[in-house]
């Protein structure tokens, strides 16, 4: 890349993070931007290509093909996907980027570090792992650590569009969490790289509005102009009974761990989106008048009768093993 401005290395480029850290440093026009991904023929990446980003094919967990994407690089915005190779791949990656000279990193982590209730889930751990990685190497302008609370994209990441009329969250439905924007975690990721002193040595969590799911289906049913209800996605026994992990971030969320000041951090980001501003982003509006872009699913019973089948059989389990039990001891 013929510039003469210091270079930023951003994974995830083409995810909405990433993503996020590119709009943010393009805006900025202080940095050139370099993406990393696996396939630089794909769409997406083409997409930032045409934008004036340097697009480097390279994998997290190979460190010497790493080397030729760090080259020359100021500073690097790092995430790492839940995976069984999250540790080794943001080690792996940590260790290049140091090793190439790289001046001041920004790492995306997880809130629930903030609390040892939130470190008992197992995928939230491994990035507590990355993040000691990261401190323990004497970078010569530093890190900076952010721990985004829940994504308001997993309301629609798991199951697809929303349901119209229905929201729901794997908490009680009036019990208010704190939420982000995913794009904005990148923008926060850029604004550090911009000005390394603001979030310098620190573990910053973020969050855009603290709501309920009641709380979303009011916002909902204002911008829709119809009725929205919200629910819990699956019965909190159940869940305790499918995953533990799950049962730990409810029980996270539930008990009030996340602790972003969002005063603060809308100060620094005025256009932080609260979740009416992540809805009409989404392109959801009233739909009488034609305002709605969004393509919401029509009502079904068939997730609620999927739940009950799904309760019943782990019911079912549940039962054959206790009488599994039950038998041996007879038989002792």
């Amino acid at each position: 890349m013929s510039s003469q401005k210091p270079v930023v290395l951003v994974f995830g480029a083409t995810g909405n993070q990433g993503g996020g850290c590119i709009n943010a440093l393009l805006a900025k026009n202080q940095y050139a931007v370099r993406a990393v991904t696996r396939n630089p023929g794909s769409p997406a990446a083409q997409k930032l290509a045409s934008r004036g980003v340097e697009v480097v094919k390279a994998d997290m967990s190979d460190g010497s093909g790493l080397k030729q994407a760090l080259q020359g690089v100021w500073g690097v915005f790092l995430m790492t996907d839940k995976s069984k190779n999250e540790v080794a791949q943001g080690v792996t990656v940590v260790d290049a980027a140091f090793d190439a000279g790289v001046q001041f990193i920004a790492y995306s982590s997880v809130a629930g570090l903030s609390t040892e209730l939130g470190r008992k889930v197992s995928h939230w751990a491994t990035k507590l792992r990355v993040e000691e990685h990261i401190r323990s190497k004497p970078w010569p302008l530093g890190y900076a650590v952010f721990r985004p609370n829940a994504f308001m994209e997993n309301l629609v990441a798991f199951t697809g569009p929303l349901t119209l009329g229905s929201v729901s969250t794997i908490a009680p439905p009036g019990t208010p969490g704190q939420y982000i924007a995913v794009g904005d975690i990148g923008a926060f990721a850029a604004m550090a790289l911009a000005e390394p002193n603001k979030f310098l040595g620190k573990e910053t969590e973020l969050a855009g509005d603290y709501v309920s799911g009641e709380d979303m289906a009011r916002v909902l049913a204002d911008l829709t102009g119809v009725t929205w209800k919200a629910s819990i996605i699956m019965p909190t026994w159940l869940l305790r009974l499918l995953s533990r992990d799950t049962a730990a971030i409810v029980d996270f969320f539930v008990s009030g761990g996340a602790k972003a000041d969002i005063p603060t951090l809308r100060a620094m980001k005025p256009d932080l989106q609260d979740f009416r501003a992540w809805c009409k982003a989404q392109g959801i509006g009233n739909i009488a008048k034609g305002e709605n872009r969004y393509p919401f699913k029509q009502p079904s019973s068939w997730g609620w009768y999927a739940s009950v089948a799904i309760g019943v059989g782990v019911l079912g389990v549940a039962a054959a093993y206790v009488a599994k039990g039950a038998g041996l001891l007879l038989l002792l």
